[in-house]
């Protein structure tokens, strides 16, 4: 058995000779500052601890999902290699003074693509399983993605035409080359959102893709979308002048801006982070492991009939005012009257009675 302390939402990855074999059931602490890490394998329950050699400033009942991949990792009857958890220690640190949604950000900062070995595979490090593009609305499509870590909830990539049918693309995913075709034959890429700092894993390589290509994001997100690529423009200045409302959440730590895209039979809102929509079947489709993820997140946060709304980790380090943003999110079903479609980062698009369904997202929050 092998564990691996993995910088990514304080995921546990477990493997056997790298080859998956074992699901992680519950992680507990107990009295030592031991790790515990109940395991089913092959049907017989194993329990391994490993201490560490240091206290980590996070709380492991915040783990959301459990991730369970096929990684070459250290045996744990050799040396303990610290130099990933020193490194994850030393981030931590420094963020430490901004509080706990700067750890939370510190971790989804350190996600990667696979290596390239050359300048000419940049773009297929980035390629990872995606849908085809389908289409939500007249001019407007999506894709669905999975992340490097193939247990993470899919994320969803938005494509808006734009009145001079150029394209606008919201949460980039490099898709393969059939993909990119097809994205291409829409329109001409013109500008790309990064809209938060999480999401920007492949906005570099579309913006080496296409030059010409202008990079925004929200003003609050700049500082650390330019850790990654050129921003060209602010997206409360820029996207004005395409009749695109850009709505400030209230009752959210600054960090993304929620779209309001008109389109020729209504309006969509395009959400990034501070909503999900999940279900069993959508998690089944898009995620190499969605059944493993729905049996983990199924019970407490999902539910039977799936989930809209604010998850427990958006509750946790993107909300401030609970009641200022249930009101936020009620305005806005009042007063966008013809809604047609809602999108969010992960989860399925809604393209049915929109505005009933951001009225049952804020009355969670009650």
């Amino acid at each position: 058995m092998r564990f691996l302390l993995d910088t990514h939402t304080f995921i546990w990855y477990v493997a056997n000779e790298g080859q998956l074999t074992t699901s992680v059931l519950e992680i507990v602490n107990d009295a030592n500052n031991d790790i515990l890490l109940s395991v089913a394998s092959l049907g017989e329950a194993v329990v391994a601890s490993l201490r560490l050699h240091h206290r980590y400033p996070f709380d492991l009942l915040l783990i959301s999902q459990v991730i369970v991949e096929q990684l070459p990792i250290l045996s744990i009857d050799s040396a303990f290699d610290v130099d990933p958890m020193q490194r994850l220690w030393n981030k931590c640190m420094k963020q430490e003074e901004k509080g706990d949604s700067e750890l939370f950000y510190a971790f989804f900062s350190l996600i990667k693509p696979r290596k390239s070995t050359s300048s000419k595979d940049e773009w297929q490090s980035h390629v990872l399983p995606h849908s085809a593009i389908a289409e939500l609305a007249p001019n407007l499509w999506h894709v669905t993605g999975i992340l490097p870590s193939s247990t993470m909830v899919p994320r969803e990539m938005v494509v808006y035409k734009l009145p001079d049918s150029s394209l606008l693309i919201h949460s980039a995913i490099a898709l393969n080359e059939v993909g990119m075709s097809q994205l291409e034959s829409l329109g001409v890429p013109k500008i790309l959102i990064v809209p938060n700092r999480i999401h920007r894993l492949d906005a570099g390589v579309y913006k080496q893709r296409y030059p010409q290509l202008t990079i925004i994001c929200p003003a609050a997100a700049k500082p650390y979308v330019e850790e990654v690529v050129a921003v060209d423009g602010i997206a409360e200045e820029v996207l004005p002048k395409y009749d695109i409302i850009c709505h400030e959440p209230a009752g959210i730590r600054p960090q993304e801006l929620v779209y309001e895209l008109p389109l020729p039979t209504g309006k969509a809102l395009i959400f990034t982070d501070i909503l999900f929509n999940l279900n069993k079947l959508y998690l089944q489709q898009n995620s190499p492991k969605g059944q493993f993820t729905f049996q983990w997140l199924g019970a407490s946060a999902i539910g039977a009939n799936g989930f809209f709304g604010m998850t427990f980790l958006g509750r946790q380090f993107f909300l401030r005012d609970r009641h200022a943003y249930r009101q936020w999110l009620e305005t806005l079903a009042d007063s966008i009257h013809d809604l047609q479609v809602i999108s969010v980062a992960h989860g399925s698009p809604i393209i049915a009675n929109c505005n009933q369904r951001l009225r049952e997202a804020a009355a969670r929050l009650s």
